[in-house]
């Protein structure tokens, strides 16, 4: 059962008024179910009804994030001793109430547990055959085109767009709900690489443990992206991860004060997130948040723990497995860019962005041109000091007639474009057109973009 902490030694996490003014953004999309329900066939449904991700057909396609609400929640956050890990403690009617994987688990129905799929280090390819190489390969797929394409039931194969396969067609089905739903992350991120990897493999898919990794996502950003609104003004977060599930559990707790805001029990399905309906409507009772007679309802989980199949590995520790690793936004969503599908004019423009600076240096920074030093870092653009030619080229390789080493001159080449981008990155530079306005490239893949501009110039 989750009940409230009777504990005397917690401290508030946030030294300022409990009631912020602002607004959240968060990207969650529960709109994508009404989708999937509209494009796939009713065995194609009934099969993605089935799966790990199935139960989210019962949860409202019309729920809306309520922003006053979730403020007022991140307002009352309370530091607590002897939590356990990744625990979240919000003081509500003079007593603090916590919010832990049993409870995201008990509302999102998605399982923990292990797993031999860990997205941080894999490095295997999508299969040739597979989704992403028969319609994208090497192209940008963000997260809202994908959508865009599943809803008008077209891709792109050779240029032309035309109908595609039932089988795949419920494969990308699988990728929007974990895109929307399970990681929320903006729409315009790319659609990560290892998710293209995962969806091709059923069995490893499925063992998947969302739940923990999602709930680790989630807990990154109410850690690290949440913050006062400073000298008492508004405040305004961009929310990523399932925080709908954070405003279930307020829900669950405390539905009596949260009636007239539009968020209403309708049942009492499993998982829990299927339950209720959040309307668009402003929630204007934040002050009695506060009042030590306010009614609740603590969460029973208990014949969840002993029934729910999703909750049968809930006691593993996270940290045993799986984690969710969080990276800069350029590198958090990562999608391989080819050369060859790039048209000739964005070829050209990302040569001419990455060609030396002829401007002439600063006197205070020797790697930025002296007109780039009045513009603010997060728009300037890099000054790549030209290179010499490296006494390799010069070498003549055993054996070789042309009097020239051309392994080296490789290695060479690849050295020295590693450096150019890691100046670019620590400076706060663009980066290659056509690229600057994804905030899902990760530096490795603009790194094999640069090698692949190299090589197509040799």
């Amino acid at each position: 059962m989750t009940s409230p902490i009777e504990d005397n030694n917690w401290k508030w996490r946030w030294d300022s008024s409990r009631n912020w003014i602002g607004k959240v953004n968060c990207h969650t999309k529960p709109e994508v179910i009404h989708h999937i329900k509209e494009r796939l066939s009713s065995n194609r449904l009934a099969e993605f009804e089935r799966s790990c991700v199935g139960h989210f057909l019962k949860f409202h396609d019309n729920a809306y994030n309520s922003g006053k609400l979730l403020l007022a929640l991140f307002g009352r956050e309370v530091e607590v001793d002897n939590s356990r890990e990744k625990e979240r403690y919000y003081r509500i009617g003079g007593r603090n109430h916590k919010f832990g994987k049993e409870e995201f688990c008990a509302i999102t129905g998605l399982r923990f547990g292990s797993s031999d799929f860990d997205p941080d280090t894999n490095e295997s390819l999508p299969p040739a055959n597979g989704v992403y190489r028969r319609y994208f390969d090497g192209k940008i797929v963000l997260g809202k085109d994908l959508l865009s394409k599943f809803v008008q039931q077209q891709f792109e194969e050779d240029d032309v767009f035309q109908g595609f396969k039932e089988d795949e067609t419920l494969k990308v089905a699988f990728i929007l709900v974990v895109f929307f739903l399970i990681l929320s992350p903006d729409s315009r991120m790319l659609v990560p690489l290892w998710l293209w990897t995962l969806v091709e493999d059923t069995t490893k898919f499925e063992r998947f443990p969302w739940g923990s990794y999602a709930f680790q996502r989630l807990h990154h950003y109410l850690e690290n992206q949440i913050k006062p609104p400073a000298g008492g003004g508004k405040v305004q977060f961009y929310s990523c991860g399932y925080v709908m599930a954070l405003q279930i559990w307020a829900c669950e707790l405390f539905p009596e004060i949260l009636k007239d805001s539009g968020m209403l029990r309708m049942g009492d399905y499993l998982p829990r997130g299927a339950r209720w309906t959040c309307g668009k409507v402003p929630f204007n009772r934040a002050n009695e948040l506060d009042n030590v007679e306010i009614p609740y309802t603590p969460m029973v989980i208990t014949a969840e723990k002993r029934n729910a199949s999703y909750m049968a590995d809930i006691g593993k520790d996270l940290s045993s497995n799986v984690q969710y690793i969080h990276r800069d936004p350029w590198v958090s969503n990562c999608q391989p860019l080819s050369m060859k599908k790039l048209s000739a004019k964005t070829r050209g423009q990302v040569l001419k962005t990455m060609r030396p600076s002829k401007k002439a240096h600063s006197a205070s920074n020797p790697d930025i041109s002296e007109e780039d030093e009045l513009i603010p870092p997060a728009k300037r653009r890099a000054h790549v000091v030209p290179e010499r030619p490296h006494p390799a080229a010069f070498e003549r390789a055993p054996g070789s007639s042309t009097g020239v080493d051309e392994a080296k001159i490789e290695d060479v080449v690849l050295q020295n474009i590693d450096e150019a981008f890691a100046r670019m990155f620590l400076l706060g530079s663009i980066v290659p057109y056509g690229l600057e306005s994804i905030p899902g490239c990760n530096f490795n893949d603009l790194r094999l973009l640069a090698r692949g501009i190299q090589a197509s110039s040799l």
